[in-house]
């Protein structure tokens, strides 16, 4: 089987980029093909017009857009594994995944899908307000990215990719790695059908010799 792995690294190398980078790995030594649409932030974040592409790319970008639908017609995938689309690749680009034919599995690495800032929290304590109200709007309200810049554009890319359905229309399943997250994901609308859970995964040793005493 062929699988696209589509990723948005962040500035730095992160806890997803371990898992992406484990999960391709796991997945070549099952004799699997992985082939990857991977951009970057990093160094994105220097110039105010940077941030600015940034900003607008999170909501819509082009540069995702025309990259997945060429990498598509390149690979020809079986199976496409999304993981963080923000902000060069955004969830805009799932609906050419959708026009392709192509399965979309989507691994949930934080609440990203309900919360702006894929936390949960604000001013270190825990935070559902998106999720009650089923809007983001009080990521601006509290300013919870303790930039506005910051918070409105992590606030209008959440809402867009909410008005325009673009996860519930065309990711197949949402592979989440905790009960817990699948639980918020259903709680806030998601199909539960369509909601497995994976949990990331250890290096262990093949066997297991259990300690007396």
């Amino acid at each position: 089987m062929k699988i696209l792995i589509v990723h948005n690294n962040y500035g730095k190398y992160s806890g997803e980029e371990a898992v992406v980078d484990k999960m391709a790995t796991m997945l070549q030594s099952h004799k699997h093909t992985v082939c990857f649409y991977r951009l970057t932030t990093e160094g994105a974040r220097d110039k105010i017009s940077d941030k600015i592409k940034g900003f607008t790319a999170g909501i819509y970008s082009h540069t995702g857009v025309k990259g997945i639908k060429k990498i598509l017609r390149k690979e020809k995938p079986d199976i496409i594994n999304v993981h963080n689309l923000y902000p060069f690749i955004s969830p805009a680009a799932l609906f050419e995944c959708k026009k392709a034919g192509i399965p979309v599995v989507m691994t949930v690495h934080n609440f990203r899908l309900i919360c702006p800032t894929g936390l949960f929290m604000r001013n270190g304590k825990p935070c559902e307000q998106c999720l009650d109200r089923k809007n983001e709007w009080s990521c601006i309200k509290y300013n919870c990215e303790h930039s506005i810049f910051k918070s409105i554009g992590y606030t209008l890319r959440n809402v867009y990719a909410r008005w325009t359905k673009a996860y519930l229309k065309n990711v197949d399943m949402f592979a989440c790695i905790t009960e817990f997250q699948k639980k918020k994901l259903i709680e806030a609308g998601y199909d539960k059908n369509k909601i497995t859970v994976i949990p990331n995964s250890i290096d262990a040793p093949c066997s297991y010799t259990p300690t007396t005493g």
